[in-house]
């Protein structure tokens, strides 16, 4: 399986899987058919909800390797089980999304106090470039960034539609309670990107980012429908074709 957010692959069982979540069991079946499912990195199946620290809060529980890996809920802190609240919701595991709860409730009810979600801020985009900067969450990683506006949106189809036809009359991404969310890729996708379409005064241009950071760039240049920008990116990670992707320039 690919966890997406992170780039993570596992090889699980998907029989003993099958047995509790009825998102997998749906994939077990599948196999049946076609047994080529699953079977190699190239097939693996996508698991787009929660990211690897999640999945491994959840097999810990779910697919105990030994006595000592394996820890219940009632060993668990709040912000492993609020953890593995969404991703078995998102697996659809009914009886471990109410096994959580129970949890969850009893820490309430011993008089645990449940911390505040941590919001990560990245002030080195607080805008000093333009007056119209707006609030961004990067929903996968849990990130706030504050970003110009006018040039994001200028560069960017579906940030524009986002904001709308007016800059001036949009209201979401205003505070930073009501950010504007994204729902794809993590910080780390997305740091090369803005680096780089952000006239930041240390950047010093796309040939200095790894072949990693470029494909980084190049898939999210895809999903903001940035068509200028997926064309030089491309270029460059065709001239570099060859490389591996742990190496730079």
């Amino acid at each position: 399986m690919h966890i997406e957010d992170d780039n993570v692959y596992m090889k699980l069982p998907l029989a003993i899987l099958a047995q509790r979540s009825n998102m997998v069991k749906k994939w077990h079946d599948a196999m049946v058919k076609d047994p080529s499912l699953g079977s190699s990195v190239l097939q693996a199946l996508p698991l787009k909800g929660g990211n690897a620290n999640a999945y491994e809060q959840l097999l810990m529980l779910v697919l105990p390797l030994s006595l000592r890996e394996h820890r219940p809920l009632a060993t668990r802190n709040f912000q492993e089980l609020r953890a593995m609240e969404g991703v078995t919701a998102y697996l659809e595991m009914p009886d471990e999304v109410a096994a959580i709860e129970r949890a969850i409730q009893d820490l309430l009810k011993a008089g645990e106090p449940e911390p505040p979600a941590e919001r990560i801020e990245h002030e080195h985009y607080c805008s000093k470039l333009t007056y119209d900067g707006l609030y961004f969450l990067i929903f996968c990683s849990n990130v706030l960034l504050r970003l110009p506006a006018s040039v994001i949106a200028f560069r960017c189809p579906t940030i524009a539609a986002m904001l709308g036809e007016a800059l001036g009359e949009c209201t979401q991404g205003r505070t930073k309670e009501d950010p504007i969310i994204l729902h794809y890729g993590t910080i780390t996708d997305w740091y090369p990107l803005l680096r780089w379409i952000l006239p930041l005064d240390n950047f010093a241009g796309l040939d200095t980012l790894t072949t990693t950071e470029l494909l980084s760039v190049l898939d999210l240049c895809d999903f903001l429908t940035m068509s200028e920008d997926l064309k030089v990116v491309a270029s460059i990670l065709h001239k570099r074709r060859d490389d591996k992707l742990s190496t730079g320039p």
